[in-house]
């Protein structure tokens, strides 16, 4: 049903939300089923809130895995591991927390829960796609959010067939 307040809420977020790097991500996933997501960099969560909270808005239903990946409490001023799970549990979605950097979470990610619906990485994709394990973390239809380098803006990414061969062929199944 459509309201002035709904309509005014969505207006917001896609055009003035904070940090403005995830506005691409809320336009992509607008009305879009996502079960799983992962996320590098979670930081304090407030974008995954925020997503969580509009992937409710827009299909009605939240993500059913949410896998963060970051230093957590091992960096300064990160968050502690009980607080992001605490946060996940609220939002209504199954947490699985990894307290490593993002190519090293791979592996694990890979083995514990496949593909994902949505991969948010603020930084190190050109480091994320030469991993051997690219191809069993993201399928043809995942939307994928990330910047090229550490200062570039995030941006829809496509998956590409080059890119699940490439990694297919550096798998460790493979050699």
């Amino acid at each position: 049903m459509f309201s002035l307040r709904t309509w005014w809420s969505a207006y917001k977020l896609l055009h003035f939300s904070r940090p403005a790097e995830y506005r691409p991500l809320y336009r992509a996933v607008r009305g879009v089923p996502v079960r799983s997501v992962l996320q590098f960099d979670f930081g304090q969560g407030e974008a995954a809130c925020t997503l969580v909270r509009w992937l409710r808005e827009t299909s009605g239903r939240v993500p059913e895995r949410y896998v963060a990946v970051d230093r957590f409490e091992s960096q300064p001023g990160g968050m502690p591991l009980k607080s992001a799970h605490r946060i996940l549990t609220g939002l209504g979605t199954k947490p699985l927390l990894i307290p490593d950097s993002s190519l090293a979470a791979m592996p694990r990610v890979a083995h514990t829960i496949g593909a994902v619906d949505l991969l948010i990485c603020p930084r190190g994709w050109q480091e994320l796609t030469s991993s051997p394990f690219l191809n069993r973390v993201v399928h043809e239809r995942t939307i994928v959010l990330a910047a090229e380098e550490a200062t570039a803006p995030l941006a829809v990414r496509p998956i590409t067939a080059e890119m699940l061969s490439a990694s297919l062929r550096h798998s460790p199944r493979a050699a």
